[in-house]
């Protein structure tokens, strides 16, 4: 059941400011957008049509920054997301003076970062599972505040990433996994806040937007798009500034649980193979969970999460499957753990139970039993000795390399 009874409901743009990476300048409005006239205004390719965008000063080649953009462009653009709209990836640039000035490193003609300021859809076209699914994405903005967002997010069909790269970055990269019971994500809470503290830290981040189990059949199609949108993110770590092999993932709650299972099942079998995009790894490099759903025992499991993912009456092999420290191996990644002790919305025992699995596969762990605190909190919410894992987890990062100290 969706807790949505609190607030308003609003229908809100989720367009959200970011840094558009190496050089394209470009971002990819709803309806398309032309050149820019100033180093933070180049247009890009459109999601539904329009003309192709220009970069930065309006003279780079701009690279779409969806995957919709990359073929939906239908008016002065072209079919191809505008004239210089171009393809993810692969779109020249005129090169400039730094690496987020124009092409990759200031290099003419190099493979541009694809991610820019705009929702960056994991599939081109219908997902695969969506496609007899009909449903009307729904926002609702639980804040007051117009300058702080709060917004829960419901009935996605069209999964996606929000980029957040790094302004000073250090190599090293997350996907960021909201949580929401399996039936709704909270975007800001435990997405954008999370992203712009990852980029404080040097480390770009990638909101992911991913489909909800309790809004359909198939009970891989979270993991479906946790899969994706890791595969997307390395697959153009190199035009991004990014070590492919500092890839990690970070969840909330029941993203948590997500984050869990593509840490410990990456190569799952879940959709059909769309592009050469799906031929590759999804192996997390890192893991940070934050007061995680893990297990599906009901002794203590999530019910909400559980009934929403596996059912109420699941098969004996889906509560293995899904029970996240069931399928820890020695290729698990490390993993970094918190929780209060005093959660009462999912029991601490399923931080414990993976921290154990990891550890009995000899795998790098942390785990954090807070004293204070409780569950939901993000990083804004966050009271006594809970609120220094921000501090914590930094560290655990740089101490086993995967980042440096902040810059």
């Amino acid at each position: 059941m969706r807790s949505l009874n609190h607030g308003r409901l609003l229908l809100v743009s989720l367009t959200v400011p970011v840094l558009a990476c190496s050089g394209s300048g470009g971002m990819a409005g709803v309806m398309g957008g032309t050149g820019g006239s100033s180093p933070s205004a180049g247009g890009g390719g459109g999601v539904i049509q329009g003309s192709g965008g220009g970069g930065r000063s309006g003279a780079d080649a701009g690279a779409s920054t969806s995957t919709a953009g990359a073929t939906a462009g239908t008016s002065a653009g072209g079919a191809q997301g505008g004239a210089a709209g171009g393809m993810p990836a692969s779109a020249s640039g005129s090169g400039g003076t730094e690496p987020t000035d124009g092409g990759v490193a200031g290099a003419s003609g190099a493979a541009q970062c694809p991610f820019g300021t705009a929702e960056f859809f994991l599939w081109p076209g219908t997902a695969p599972g969506s496609e007899k699914v009909t449903l009307t994405e729904k926002v609702q903005e639980l804040s007051s505040d117009p300058a702080v967002h709060d917004r829960h997010i419901t009935d996605v069909s069209k999964p996606s990433i929000f980029a957040y790269l790094a302004p000073h970055p250090n190599g090293a990269a997350a996907l960021i996994l909201p949580g929401g019971a399996y039936s709704l994500l909270a975007f800001d809470l435990e997405g954008v806040d999370i992203a712009k503290w990852l980029n404080s830290i040097g480390v770009s981040a990638f909101v992911v937007k991913y489909r909800l189990p309790a809004d359909f059949p198939q009970t891989w199609i979270a993991l479906a798009d946790a899969q994706r949108a890791m595969r997307l993110v390395r697959g153009n770590a190199a035009a991004c500034g990014i070590d492919p092999k500092r890839i990690g993932v970070i969840g909330f709650s029941a993203g948590g649980h997500n984050a869990s299972q593509l840490e410990t099942r990456p190569s799952a079998v879940t959709t059909p193979n769309v592009d050469d995009t799906d031929l590759l790894d999804a192996r997390p490099n890192f893991g940070m969970l934050l007061y995680p759903v893990i297990s599906m025992d009901p002794a203590i499991t999530h019910t909400g999460s559980r009934n929403n993912l596996i059912g109420s009456n699941p098969t004996p092999s889906d509560v293995l499957l899904y029970s996240s420290e069931k399928q820890v191996t020695a290729a698990t990644p490390p993993t970094f753990i918190g929780v209060s002790k005093k959660d009462t919305g999912v029991n601490p025992q399923n931080s414990v139970v993976f921290d154990n699995a990891l550890k009995a596969a000899q795998i790098a762990e942390e785990l954090h039993l807070y004293n204070d605190g409780a569950h939901g909190t993000g990083i804004r919410l966050a009271t006594g000795d809970m609120a220094q894992w921000p501090a914590q987890a930094a560290s655990w990062l740089s101490k086993l390399k995967f980042t440096t100290a902040a810059p």
